[in-house]
């Protein structure tokens, strides 16, 4: 099967440029720790079962520096309140307690990878349950043979009976993977997992993901590119099965920095590839064929930009993928943001940009991510509360939502040497009816007129390009025209219950996609033409 690179036409977006101007997300509930401080970390680690999230905050000071916490919030139909503060007894200074963390259903798993019982950061990981009390802690597992810089616990997965303790320091950071079972007795531990071509500094098991009976494991380092190896239990013991690498593997991309698995399904993430925007990074999928596991597709955002770092983070939930950029600078620098895709037919469709309000620079929203049913989980280890910096967040969005990037090329114009740049303002719900086009850079004094289409393109047009299209029922323009002012800013909100926006074949209606433009005046462009174009604006509408 043949791997597809998923993207739209576009543009690395300039750095420091918002994606979109104060846009309100359709459906996005924030939360913090209650007794939130400063580089807590909050949010660096979350994962997200049914109605309750699990997150941890390695950089929590009760028991000393960077002891740790974890946070167990449930929904209660309206919002995400705070159940439990987990902190066991015996954390010390620097056991960053709540640096990776899951949960499946009734059991959490957080790792503690600077627990010092067998030596200074050897590492530790713990087991609660919910009871009908309330958490409460089963077990601490440590791992077999554990020494100083193992760093056991930076990564964790759990599923059913079955425990995976990543610890990536293990034997000069080539690293190693802990499998424990769930018995009568407590957990027990049945293997150690490790890469049958394992070097030093691959960093195998600092991430990997638990499905069943199967375990797929990263090693971002290895071979300089990286790698994941995909573990099943056979009934002799669990085994290597296959090792994955990316069909366009560089150096550096560091593939296997995080990984996911579901039934037949894992997405990998390579943060630091560059195939389109330096460190722009990308996601990889795999699907389980008959024989062997085989690359599908190779997913990118429309809109990345250089320095993302999207892939950083992954996620899936039946045919949902869910991708974290820490880096994105959309709307502000390191803002941060996560993408969810869907799989339609037999390729991969871009569901939509979760963005935080009000998206804060260096929020770094994405670093960690979790999805479970239609909800999609990410922490945002960079959030500031009042006086207290980084002490992190998290978001919760329901998908699919609404979202809007931007697409194709701005040439400039007699002024403004980047062109003419269109984004979006005020809700994407169509039940608000509050949203509005808003271009800057356009020639001041000068009028525009906005347009939009059911088609994307890039065709030349005037002095620039025309990046919509009709298709079948044609362009719709919004009159009157609106006139730049002096900074070369213009404006309009499109009101969706009247046309053409709010009737016939241009009727914008939740989910539906559209794509817009503003053309405006240039009469001393350099092209001659008297016109130009901004670049193009990809939105899709939620109820």
């Amino acid at each position: 099967m043949r791997s597809t690179r998923i993207r739209c036409l576009q543009i690395a977006l300039a750095v420091g440029l918002p994606a979109s101007a104060g846009l309100a997300q359709c459906d996005e509930t924030s939360f913090r720790a209650a007794d939130g401080a400063s580089h807590d970390g909050f949010g660096l680690a979350v994962a997200l079962s049914g109605d309750t999230a699990l997150v941890g905050a390695p950089g929590d000071d009760d028991a000393g520096s960077s002891s740790g916490a974890a946070y167990v919030f449930e929904w209660s139909g309206s919002e995400w309140i705070e159940q439990k503060k987990l902190a066991p007894g015996g954390l010390g200074l620097g056991d960053r307690f709540g640096a990776a963390v899951s949960l499946d259903a009734q059991t959490a798993l957080v790792g503690a990878w600077g627990d010092d019982d067998a030596g200074i950061d050897s590492g530790a990981a713990y087991v609660f349950e919910r009871t009908p009390s309330g958490w409460a802690l089963v077990q601490k597992l440590v791992g077999r043979g554990g020494a100083a810089g193992d760093r056991f616990g930076a990564a964790v997965s759990v599923a059913g009976d079955v425990a995976v303790v990543g610890a990536f320091g293990d034997d000069d950071e080539a690293g190693a993977a802990h499998v424990f079972e769930r018995t009568p007795s407590g957990w027990a531990q049945t293997a150690v997992l490790v890469a049958s071509d394992r070097a030093s500094f691959d960093r195998f098991g600092a991430s990997l993901s638990a499905f069943g009976e199967a375990v797929l494991v990263g090693a971002r380092f290895h071979s300089l590119g990286g790698a994941a190896y995909f573990f099943e239990r056979r009934p002799s013991g669990w085994i290597e099965a296959q090792k994955l690498v990316a069909s366009d593997a560089e150096v550096f991309d560091e593939f296997g920095a995080a990984v996911a698995l579901a039934s037949g399904r894992a997405l990998i993430g390579a943060p630091r590839d560059s195939g389109v925007a330096s460190l722009m990074g990308s996601a990889y999928v795999f699907e389980r064929g008959p024989s062997a596991w085989v690359e599908t597709a190779e997913l990118s955002p429309c809109g990345g930009a250089a320095d993302d770092r999207f892939g950083s983070s992954v996620a899936l939930a039946g045919d949902l993928a869910l991708v974290g950029a820490p880096f994105d600078d959309a709307p502000r620098l390191n803002s941060g943001s996560a993408w969810v895709f869907e799989q339609a037919g037999s390729g991969w469709v871009e569901k939509g940009n979760l963005v935080a309000v009000p998206g804060l620079e260096h929020d770094r929203l994405g670093c960690a991510v979790s999805i479970s049913g239609d909800r999609a989980l990410a922490g945002a280890d960079g959030v500031d509360r009042g006086g207290a910096t980084d002490s992190g967040g998290c978001s919760v969005f329901t998908v699919p939502g609404g979202h809007a990037c931007n697409y194709c090329v701005s040439l400039p114009n007699s002024i403004f040497a980047s062109g003419a740049r269109i984004l979006a303002a005020g809700s994407l719900s169509v039940a608000d009816n509050e949203f509005e086009l808003v271009v800057e850079r356009a020639v001041p004094g000068q009028i525009g007129l906005f347009c939009y289409g059911p088609e994307r393109g890039q065709t030349p047009f005037g002095d620039g390009f025309l990046c919509i299209g009709g298709g079948d029922i044609g362009l719709f323009r919004l009159f009157p025209p609106r006139r730049a002012d002096d900074s070369g800013r213009l404006a309009r909100t499109l009101d969706l219950t009247a046309p053409p926006a709010g009737s016939g074949d241009g009727r914008i209606t939740a989910g539906s996609s559209w794509n817009f433009q503003l053309w405006y005046r240039d009469p001393l462009g350099v092209g001659g033409s008297g016109f130009n174009l901004s670049d193009g604006l990809a939105v899709t509408f939620c109820p």
